[in-house]
């Protein structure tokens, strides 16, 4: 099954993305319930209840999309994942796929402060990926001077700006390579959702958008605040 095909037949047994979720947010429990996944779903689950109990600013479909993206992922290709705060997102990648290398950057600038978490989180999730790393710094100088590698995967959730989400995506362009995955989570806010149709409006030829949803409204028990995944083609 492909990536496309994976997220598109990613099912909800009772609330769906734009129903309103009062009583069901932060419900960690429900969000197993409600969400189905089509291939894989009990492995995936399974892997993901070793992460359940960590704060995010996410969901189990997303931390889902994140894992089978890094499964389908060449070796020789790397998860980029960009502002992960308590580290959520970044282990989605990295548990149940130890063969992967998956790379975290965030300067912890968010006003909640999650950095001690984070590294007490680290320690453990390393059991699950020893090939994996994290670099505590602002992503334009990390992308400027420190990447190198090919990019499978690529999770933007830093500076939630126009500029900033526009700009993170022209930085990293230069190590997407033909099928590479860019997902970009918060759509409802209206910048990275126009941040990100005009980076592929720009390259109409170079990029396929595979699945778009909002949500009734943020910490949605699906997609949060709405998710925005593409492809390159070329």
């Amino acid at each position: 099954m492909t990536i496309k095909q994976f997220i598109k037949e990613i099912k909800f047994n009772d609330l769906q993305p734009m129903q309103d979720g009062v009583g069901h947010y932060a419900n960690v429990g429900f969000e197993f319930s409600n969400t189905v996944f089509p291939e894989d779903n009990d492995l995936i689950k399974s892997n993901m209840e070793v992460i359940q109990n960590i704060p995010k600013y996410s969901t189990l479909a997303i931390a889902g999309v994140v894992t089978k993206a890094v499964q389908l992922m060449p070796e020789n290709q790397v998860y980029l994942n960009i502002g992960y705060l308590f580290g959520y997102s970044l282990f989605a990648g990295m548990v149940g796929n130890n063969n992967k290398t998956c790379i975290g950057v965030d300067n912890f600038s968010d006003p909640v402060d999650c950095s001690s978490d984070f590294h007490k989180y680290w320690k453990k999730m390393m059991v699950h990926n020893q090939k994996s790393k994290f670099y505590e710094m602002d992503y334009k100088e990390y992308l400027n001077n420190i990447h190198k590698e090919q990019i499978g995967v690529y999770y933007y959730d830093a500076i939630h700006t126009r500029e900033d989400q526009y700009n993170a995506l022209v930085m990293a362009e230069k190590f997407l390579v033909s099928g590479s995955i860019v997902i970009i989570d918060d759509i409802n806010i209206e910048p990275m959702k126009t941040s990100t149709e005009r980076f592929i409006k720009e390259r109409e030829d170079l990029y396929e958008t595979l699945f778009i949803a909002e949500t009734f409204g943020n910490g949605h028990p699906t997609w949060w605040n709405g998710i925005y995944v593409f492809r390159k083609k070329v």
